[in-house]
């Protein structure tokens, strides 16, 4: 599995650094000469000046919704067919093009309410008026390096949606093997780690009534950690863990003091 929010980010990226270019390098050219052949022929309709808010190329306004858009296909597909679907209909969505032989865009209607009385978007009263896209995409260079990288991150269907869990997320309670499994490992920073740990010491913590009526009130998980991780049970660590515990408890008996 691939973290759905990685990709997310990363198709962020790629538009980014493609929203910088007026026209392809050979390598390119070579790599989609035979899925796009017509990549070496375009140019950016900008090319020579600079880039406006209204010019139709790859802005960031425009690179900010394709991120929201991915993310919402993403979350909503229930299939690896659906998910790529969806997301090579966004090219033809982002150039205003929402009906086309063989298939048309399924995340929003086709005809939207003109009469602004409707109450019902989805199921409209008046007679409507075709949908239009807000951030249309009328530099065919650009809509064509958006296509391949839509095309891209379909092809990473597989990984980022699975047939039983969906999509998902290195979170890291989420990453965690032993909440749900099949997200692959990965290296994670200090503080998120320091989660991940608190959260265990709490479920287990929580067992401690439970556990102290099966085996008996000497018994402490904090010993049984440190065999499991390994680790040197020293002398008095299981009398101060519950001498802290029962202190607690008489304290507060929701609350525990010992860390």
């Amino acid at each position: 599995m691939v973290c759905g929010g990685h990709a997310g980010r990363a198709h962020k990226k790629i538009l980014e650094l493609r929203h910088k270019m007026k026209k392809v390098s050979k390598t390119m050219i070579q790599k989609y000469k035979d899925t796009f052949p017509a990549l070496g022929e375009l140019r950016c309709k900008c090319e020579g000046g600079n880039h406006s808010p209204t010019c139709g190329c790859l802005n960031p306004p425009f690179i900010s919704k394709a991120h929201t858009n991915f993310s919402s296909i993403l979350m909503e597909s229930q299939s690896q067919e659906e998910f790529v679907k969806r997301l090579e209909a966004l090219p033809k969505h982002a150039r205003d093009i929402h009906e086309w032989e063989g298939g048309s865009c399924d995340f929003h209607p086709l005809r939207v309410c003109s009469c602004k009385k409707c109450s019902d978007k989805q199921q409209i009263e008046c007679e409507g008026k075709p949908y239009k896209t807000r951030m249309k995409l009328d530099c065919e260079f650009h809509a064509l390096l958006y296509e391949i990288e839509c095309r891209e991150r379909a092809a990473q269907a597989s990984k980022l949606v699975h047939p039983i869990l969906k999509r998902g997320h290195s979170n890291a309670v989420e990453a965690s093997h032993n909440v749900l499994i099949r997200f692959r490992s990965k290296d994670i920073y200090l503080e998120r780690l320091h989660y991940h740990v608190s959260t265990n010491i709490g479920l287990l913590q929580a067992n401690m009534t439970y556990m102290n009526v099966k085996f008996g009130t000497s018994y402490h998980w904090l010993p049984e950690l440190y065999q499991r991780m390994k680790l040197p049970v020293f002398e008095g660590v299981l009398e101060a863990a519950l001498y802290w515990w029962k202190r607690g408890s008489e304290a507060s008996p929701s609350r525990y003091l010992w860390t």
